[in-house]
């Protein structure tokens, strides 16, 4: 079984999609801190754009662990504060309208998407939902899921959904195997942070 949490909308082909809101239609109506699954019954987690709405100290990535299978692989994306400013003040644009990223914008990586409310012709992002909790520059994501107890873990910039895109992080890792030697340490290749894949491993 493969989990899309915090599905919203996104319906994937092969996959189980969860989420809080039963108005979505989701596979399962559930938190993302507490998934009704049995300990190791999950092969994959995919969740994209999911831990900013929840607190810093929320349980979700040890109950994401909980679940996964020995070996299990979790990929988190999340939207990156710093990256946002750069794209910002290169005058990037987002969104099928072309709108400009600019200080509104930033504020809704920090706040939540609510804040564009008025700007989006649909009137989409009004749900509570919309609001952030927490937000992630460098390698925070990284940091988050080693003390989860994720090994392995590492910056990426594809994974089996989809490719990473400008202004976000995305973040792999996999539940330990007892019965597999551990594996080193990757985290991120990034300069800025502070416990690196060493030389060889990045060749």
């Amino acid at each position: 079984m493969r989990l899309n949490l915090g599905s919203g909308l996104q319906q994937i082909a092969g996959w189980t999609a969860v989420d809080i809101d039963p108005d979505l239609h989701p596979d399962v109506v559930a938190s993302i801190e507490e998934l009704p699954f049995e300990d190791n019954s999950v092969d994959e987690i995919y969740a994209s754009h999911v831990l900013e709405h929840v607190k810093y100290d929320s349980p979700a990535l040890s109950e994401w662990l909980r679940v996964l299978k020995p070996g299990g692989i979790c990929t988190a994306i999340v939207p990156d504060l710093i990256q946002t400013y750069y794209l910002w003040r290169h005058g990037m644009v987002w969104g099928p309208y072309s709108l400009p990223i600019d200080e509104a914008y930033m504020n809704a990586v920090a706040f939540g998407a609510r804040t564009l409310a008025e700007r989006i012709p649909e009137g989409a992002f009004t749900e509570i939902g919309h609001e952030h909790k927490q937000v992630f520059i460098f390698d925070m994501l990284v940091q988050q899921m080693l003390r989860a107890g994720f090994e392995g873990v590492s910056d990426v910039f594809v994974c089996s959904i989809r490719k990473v895109c400008l202004g976000e992080t995305m973040v792999q890792g996999r539940k330990p195997d007892p019965h597999v030697a551990p594996r080193a340490d990757c985290y991120s290749d990034q300069p800025y942070c502070l416990r690196r894949r060493p030389p060889k491993e990045r060749e």
